[in-house]
């Protein structure tokens, strides 16, 4: 493939390629010259999401065949911030009927996977690290009424807005593996290069 890469000296370079560029055409070029055969496309990968729909091309569009794989913690955290601009005001008192409401919502987004998803991903590996807990109901209470705060007192952030409470991010990936046991799905613990 030596000689079909562009290289970049830092991120912003990155982006303005993505921009610039035909991606299908490059990635279609990229996939030839490294005699691939599939391809698994990350679906919640919020870079690639911003600069274009690359993520979402139809099948057609592919030189390879390619499935989708879902990315937990995208999903957790659009229904947290779509959770949290509901219910305002979150005490100790309220707090429960926030942390059913993201329960609920977030396996009626996975329960049963989108029909094109073969397989589910998480970040938590480097985002709070690969020792997942089973999570308490203190510590789940603390990280929601944390985040609710978070997001309440600063609404410009919403769009943004990532998860790194410990104990919710092993929340949502102990509820992401059990459909993934459900569904017979394998899942990806993602180790690699971060998700700025």
């Amino acid at each position: 493939m030596y000689g079909q890469l562009a290289f970049f000296r830092n991120w912003t370079e990155v982006e303005e390629f993505r921009k610039s560029s035909n991606l299908l055409e490059y990635s279609n070029k990229l996939i030839t010259a490294g005699n691939l055969h599939g391809l698994l496309l990350d679906i919640g990968f919020k870079p690639i999401s911003k600069t274009n729909s690359f993520s979402l091309l139809p099948d057609k569009d592919y030189c390879i065949p390619h499935k989708r794989i879902l990315r937990l913690e995208t999903v957790a955290e659009e229904v947290i911030k779509s959770a949290c601009e509901l219910f305002k005001d979150i005490n100790l008192s309220t707090v429960d009927n926030l942390i059913e409401y993201v329960k609920t919502n977030y396996l009626k987004n996975i329960d049963p996977p989108p029909p094109d998803v073969v397989g589910f991903k998480t970040v938590c590996c480097y985002r709070t690290g690969l020792a997942v807990s089973i999570t308490d109901d203190l510590g789940l209470t603390k990280s929601f009424l944390e985040i609710s705060a978070e997001l309440q007192r600063t609404p410009a952030i919403y769009k943004s807005w990532r998860l790194f409470k410990k104990p919710v991010i092993d929340w949502i990936v102990r509820l992401g593996l059990s459909i993934s046991v459900k569904y017979s799905l394998p899942i990806q613990f993602h180790t690699g290069f971060g998700d700025k």
